[in-house]
């Protein structure tokens, strides 16, 4: 099972003193192994949202969209794990251009019982569509 909240205050449901029913909390809580819970960020933290990300998406599911499409696959097996997802998620909204220059905040959480396991299988054919198309944004946004 994997659980995807993009929304503000989403760290919210994987912490312990979660107001909703105990049972609800307990449940989103815990994670299994053959569980993952990912949230745009953390319980005291607004998922943003700007025209930076694919125009006007939020950070969370722009880079969430494009890790599962092959970014995060950091060993290159053609696999991306939750770990994977994790790393990449921390890394690309911390170093985001528009997220440093607006000082804001925003870690996504990631819980699994498992760390290798697999959410998403790579097509190469994908991932180099978007590389390309990543690549022509930066060069356009460079020449302004």
């Amino acid at each position: 099972m994997v659980l995807i909240t993009d929304a503000c205050r989403s760290g919210k449901l994987a912490e312990k003193h979660l107001n909703a029913s105990l049972l609800i909390g307990e449940q989103l809580r815990t994670t299994r192994e053959k569980e993952v819970r990912i949230a745009a960020c953390a319980a005291d933290q607004l998922s943003n949202e700007h025209e930076s990300w694919g125009g006007g998406r939020g950070v969370f599911s722009w880079y969430l969209i494009n890790g599962m499409k092959g970014l995060a696959d950091r060993q290159g097996d053609g696999i991306v794990t939750a770990a994977d997802l994790r790393s990449f998620l921390d890394s690309s909204i911390m170093h985001d251009r528009y997220i440093r220059e607006n000082s804001i905040k925003q870690n996504p959480v990631v819980k699994t019982g498992n760390t290798d396991m697999a959410l998403a299988q790579v097509d190469k054919t994908t991932l180099q569509q978007l590389q390309n198309s990543l690549q022509e944004a930066a060069k356009a946004e460079d020449e302004f």
